[in-house]
């Protein structure tokens, strides 16, 4: 046992070791080449690289670590930012860091600068998508860590590390970056927190499942420490019974327990690891056993639909500014059944108007946090105020849920939590709704709402098939525990680019997505496991361009592409609601993983969705069922799709969705 645990100790020291090597080159800006430019760094303005740069300084004035850094002194209509080839690997986790500091030029006037740095992954030229993750610092700070953390996608053939400023274009503050890190990571012991597949972590009787997230990258112990993990179910200071690990995954443990001989009541779940110098590292949750089942007004069911006054629901809307009764004429000629406003109406008379119209409302009360200095008494304030509008509005019939969390970086997933507790109690009837745009903090979120999201927009700087990879990636992070309602992109980036500075040739050159993107993303996070879409956002295909400077878009056009989306999806509202049990069946050829599938039945016949989540070539699929299968038809699409006996074989066209009915 001493030489296990020793070998054990061993090895995890070895890992931590590994771990500390810094792969950026000149990471604190010290040695500069003939131009004056720090080694090993790209200056880019426009997205070119550049020779010099009179925004980028090299300078001795404000250091951290050294004799030098390098400072951004902004200069409007210029998007520029520095960057460097990096040794980073596909499948490896890493997370990175730049000390920053922030001093506005004009004194204490109000300065909204954000220093940020990023990953950038290509593939053969061709831009792959990124992790950007950001922080406000305040006035006059001292130097503050940005920070950021990934995993390299497979595929990838390069990657590069970057930092910049946000807003573009904005003068009113100098900012000096010292201190660049990337490391491959040692993993957390435990990320994210427990779940269960139960709404809430409350039940009745019968079998509950508990996950419990493990950190990413490499692990601190070997494997068989997490394969003897195991669960505890405490009341008061009673450890009254314990599991075993079911599973260990490479991202999750996974225990269950009977809930049927349970007293009544609030429960301490507990999952318990002894590392190999015995150390205990421990995860908390909470399970309430209740006494009957509760009847809200809207729930999610162990299958993860949406439940709303008892029935099946299949959220399908849009985001959108605020509620106008002459606009909504337009949008509700269409097989739209919700909406999100930001603006969330606070007249009753548009709430009704909501609910005369069968429409559901994903009522927002998002902006819950201070980033400004992190004001504690500032995000308190807000969390009232959005609870005093939960408390007006949460027996209004057009609600459907709650709208908590837009975009919130990692660092506020304290006050998330929080937030979502604070709704619960004082609203049990409705689930909250979080939304995020950084893959690697989807896990962190876990406990943060009931249902959860992100807003994959590729187009057109990366490929559609990330609609398709973000709903995986946000359902292995909620391990399949929560409902997930994705958010895609229906709109064109060129109106956000001009506001963030870039060339104006780019801004022209910016295209929406087409008909075919768009119908094909939204299968593709349905088929990754959503059960509902929110497009983002009616405001902007109605959005026109002040300077001139974008071309017209014509709105007609744009949104009648979208509700030809929105009728092909709810033609099949009742399969995608369906709990039917499908036929089995094995994947025995899916090249390169681009078909996306997910199975449904209804009145005894399977329905499979195939999605070719490549815009650039065919791909081919075969299936082996346990017994024979005859093909009833297809729907979605005329795809070349075979049954052969317990066979089925097909090849979809790029971007192609088809429904295949087999019995």
């Amino acid at each position: 046992m001493l030489k296990k645990s020793w070998i054990g100790l061993l090895a995890a020291c070895a890992l931590a070791g590994a771990a500390e090597t810094n792969l950026i080159k000149n990471g604190s800006f010290e040695e500069l080449d003939a131009r004056g430019v720090p080694e090993a760094w790209n200056l880019r303005i426009d997205g070119n690289e550049a020779a010099t740069d009179a925004v980028w300084i090299s300078t001795t004035e404000n250091v951290q670590d050294g004799e030098r850094s390098i400072m951004y002194n902004n200069e409007p209509k210029k998007y520029r930012f520095v960057t460097q080839t990096v040794p980073a690997e596909p499948g490896k986790f890493y997370r990175y860091s730049i000390l920053a500091k922030v001093v506005p030029v004009n004194g204490d006037q109000p300065c909204k600068v954000k220093p940020n740095i990023f990953l950038e992954f290509w593939s053969d030229g061709k831009y792959m998508g990124g992790e950007y993750g950001s922080m406000i610092v305040g006035l006059n700070t001292d130097w503050v860590k940005v920070t950021g953390k990934a995993t390299v996608p497979p595929g990838v053939k390069g990657v590069s590390l970057g930092f910049r400023v946000t807003p573009n274009g904005t003068g009113d503050a100098k900012v000096w970056f010292d201190k660049c890190e990337l490391v491959e990571a040692v993993a957390d012991v435990f990320t994210g927190g427990l779940a269960t597949d139960h709404y809430r972590d409350q039940a009745v009787a019968g079998k509950v499942t508990v996950y419990c997230g493990r950190g990413q990258g490499l692990s601190p112990f070997p494997e068989a420490t997490f394969a003897d993990s195991r669960l505890q179910l405490i009341a008061g200071e009673k450890v009254i019974l314990t599991v075993p690990s079911e599973k260990v995954l490479s991202d999750r443990l996974v225990y269950s327990f009977d809930a049927g001989n349970l007293p009544v009541g609030k429960y301490t779940m507990r999952v318990v690891i002894t590392a190999p110098d015995g150390k205990a590292y421990t995860q908390d949750g909470t399970f309430t056993k209740l006494a009957e089942e509760p009847h809200y007004k809207t729930t999610i069911d162990t299958h993860r639909r949406m439940i709303v006054d008892g029935k099946p629901f299949f959220p399908l809307g849009m985001y959108m500014s605020s509620i106008v009764p002459k606009e909504m004429e337009i949008y509700m000629d269409s097989k739209f059944n919700c909406v999100m406003p930001y603006n969330s109406p606070k007249d009753k008379a548009l709430m009704d108007f909501l609910q005369e119209h069968n429409i559901r409302i994903f009522y927002s009360i998002k902006d819950s946090v201070s980033a400004k200095k992190h004001d504690a008494a500032a995000t308190k304030e807000m969390q009232e105020k959005g609870l005093a509008r939960l408390k007006e509005w949460k027996n209004h019939p057009a609600v459907a849920a709650w709208y908590i969390n837009d975009e919130l970086a990692e660092e506020f997933v304290g006050d998330a939590i929080q937030y979502r507790q604070a709704c619960e109690e004082l609203d049990p009837d409705h689930p909250t709704w979080t939304v995020l745009c950084r893959p690697s903090e989807f896990r962190a979120f876990l406990n943060g709402s009931d249902i959860h999201g992100g807003d994959p927009y590729p187009i057109p700087s990366g490929k559609p098939q990330q609609a398709y990879r973000w709903t995986r990636l946000m359902d292995d992070a909620v391990m399949g525990s929560k409902m997930l309602l994705m958010v895609p992109q229906a709109f064109c980036w060129g109106h956000y680019w001009v506001r963030y500075g870039y060339p104006i040739e780019k801004c022209k050159a910016c295209r929406r997505p087409s008909y075919e993107e768009m119908d094909a993303m939204s299968w593709m996070c349905i088929a990754g496991g959503a059960n509902g879409l929110i497009y983002y956002s009616y405001t902007d295909l109605q959005r026109r361009d002040k300077e001139g400077i974008l071309p017209r878009i014509p709105f007609e056009e744009h949104f009648g592409e979208l509700k030809r989306v929105a009728e092909r999806i709810m033609s099949h509202e009742e399969v995608l609601l369906s709990i039917e049990e499908p036929a089995k069946y094995t994947v025995v050829g899916n090249t390169g993983g681009m078909i996306a599938l997910r199975s449904y039945a209804l009145n005894g016949t399977t329905w499979i969705l195939a999605v070719n989540t490549s815009n650039e070539k065919p791909y081919s699929f075969s299936l082996e069922f346990k017994k024979v299968m005859v093909l009833e038809g297809l729907t979605l699409s005329e795809a070349d799709v075979k049954v052969n006996g317990k066979q089925l074989v097909g090849t979809l066209k790029p971007l192609e969705t088809v429904f295949i009915k087999v019995k």
